[in-house]
């Protein structure tokens, strides 16, 4: 498992390979490419369909390589890196379930950069993930006429670094379709991931369309159904916005159109949570303090898991019965060790390797934390439909789990008032506008996500509803009571809808 997970590996299941392959191959089919051969269980199915094709297969894993050469269809397959290879003819099919490695796992990560940007001029981020690559070199192995089918995350059409991409495969015009699973379906194990599958044609296409699946089995009569779709000429489609706005039936369809709207980052700025490197290290609760004889000066007081919180606010009532509960409220703070104790729990983390971790060794020291100032507003990053909204009244640090919202010097005043409108209906209807879909049904936000999303202009709103927002915020202090919820939805959706 663990080196699966540290080569990106994902196993195509059998519906989803036989749906890749017919796609792309037929019985006219002379030559296929797999960049990632796996199990080879594409080059088996493609063999039914195209009996007399050359197959041909690499892997950067030697042992899947001699798998395939034991046990499966005849091929020529190469143990090397795909993304360093180069092959003499061009490929009539292509099919691939790519690695998932995030940027920080991707190997020689600046030079494949430099080496994309010579070969096929194109710019991509530091943090564009390993499947990117992989889709971006086979479709220049296609030939002519020729059809590439890749599976992926479909989060990636919602990120910023995937803007360049996606300019890229507008520019290329090869893009036919976008098949994207519903985030219910989780078609990986042990893999927390959005699917869509691609489909490409080496051909000057004018339109593309976006499918939505609901359920495996309609890949199994995907040509027998009317799957939900939406045809889209490319001149209507922009790199520049989250491409989940271009599915029919998508949440952002049934928006109202509103008015009185600015960026949140007009009045607030959001930035993720402190990050350390090894929450497991870290993250403590008042046993642990306990027996390991920490000192109060390294055990600094932080919310390390969102599902702690259940209510809207967090004051220092709730962060002491956490204490109390044993959760993990404590973020180990290595500079400000004091005593003997606090230096042995450092020497236990170099035996233990924290220190050769991602985040902590690029760290100096490698035990201190990020100079970080609470934020009066948490935002959840991730959200089954809603996103969690919590008052940080006890001015606590928190981890990545949470995002910090911190209003901007001149518009300070206005942080109950932006916090009582986030809990409102209407302003996580528009907020879910920016979502990203992950599987099992998750949805997440980066920052920037957030920064971008629209909000109401609070300067709009009189003075006389400025009063009934503060009194609403001092009842829900006293009793989160949902009537109180209702009162600001109708409120605020006065300015926002009209």
């Amino acid at each position: 498992m663990v080196k699966r997970k540290a080569l990106g590996q994902y196993f195509t299941p059998e519906p989803i390979a036989d749906f890749m392959v017919s796609l792309v191959c037929d019985k006219y089919t002379k030559n296929l490419l797999d960049p990632a051969v796996g199990h080879g269980i594409f080059l088996d199915r493609a063999r039914a369909l195209s009996p007399t094709a050359d197959m041909v297969a690499c892997d950067i894993d030697g042992t899947f390589v001699s798998e395939v050469q034991l046990n499966h269809v005849e091929a020529k397959i190469y143990h090397q890196d795909y993304l360093t290879m180069s092959f003499e003819n061009k490929f009539q099919a292509i099919v691939c379930n790519p690695p998932y490695n995030k940027f920080h796992n991707v190997r020689e990560r600046d030079s494949l950069i430099k080496r994309f940007n010579e070969l096929y001029h194109i710019s991509l981020s530091g943090y564009t993930n390993m499947y990117a690559f992989f889709m971006l070199k086979s479709l220049h192995e296609l030939q002519p006429g020729g059809k590439c089918c890749y599976i992926i995350p479909y989060e990636f059409f919602n990120t910023g670094y995937g803007v360049t991409v996606k300019e890229y495969l507008l520019r290329s015009k090869m893009l036919k379709y976008v098949i994207r699973f519903n985030n219910s379906i989780n078609l990986f194990e042990d893999a927390v991931t959005t699917s869509c599958i691609l489909l490409f044609e080496h051909l000057d296409h004018d339109s593309v369309d976006f499918i939505d699946i609901t359920s495996i089995e309609d890949i199994d009569n995907f040509w027998k159904i009317s799957p939900k779709s939406k045809r889209l000429l490319y001149e209507d489609v922009s790199a520049e916005i989250k491409w989940s706005r271009y599915f029919e039936g998508d949440i952002t369809e049934h928006v109202v159109s509103c008015a009185n709207t600015v960026p949140l980052n007009y009045f607030a700025q959001v930035k993720r949570g402190i990050a350390t490197g090894d929450n497991a290290f870290f993250a403590l609760n008042k046993e642990s303090v306990e027996r390991l004889g920490l000192s109060k000066s390294v055990c600094v007081p932080c919310i390390a898991k969102s599902a702690d919180i259940t209510s809207v606010f967090l004051t220092e009532k709730l962060y002491h019965s956490l204490v109390e509960a044993n959760k993990k409220v404590y973020l180990f703070d290595g500079a400000k060790a004091y005593n003997e104790c606090d230096v042995d729990y450092i020497r236990k983390g170099e035996q233990a390797g924290v220190n050769l971790r991602y985040l902590t060794k690029h760290r100096k020291p490698w035990y201190s934390i990020e100079n970080r100032i609470p934020a009066p507003i948490l935002l959840s990053v991730f959200s089954r439909g809603r996103i969690k909204v919590v008052r940080n009244e006890a001015n606590i640090h928190s981890l990545t789990t949470f995002h910090g919202l911190y209003l901007l010097d001149l518009y300070e005043q206005y942080t109950n008032i932006l916090f009582c409108y986030l809990l409102t209906p209407i302003a996580q209807q528009i907020l879910y506008r920016n979502k990203r879909e992950y599987g099992d049904g998750l949805d997440k936000f980066e920052p920037n996500d957030l920064n971008n999303a629209e909000i109401l202009n609070f300067l709009v709103m009189n003075e006389r509803d400025k009063q009934i927002v503060s009194q609403l915020y001092e009842r829900l202090r006293i009793e989160e009571k949902p009537e109180y919820i209702v009162q600001l939805n109708e409120l605020f959706s006065a300015y926002l809808c009209v």
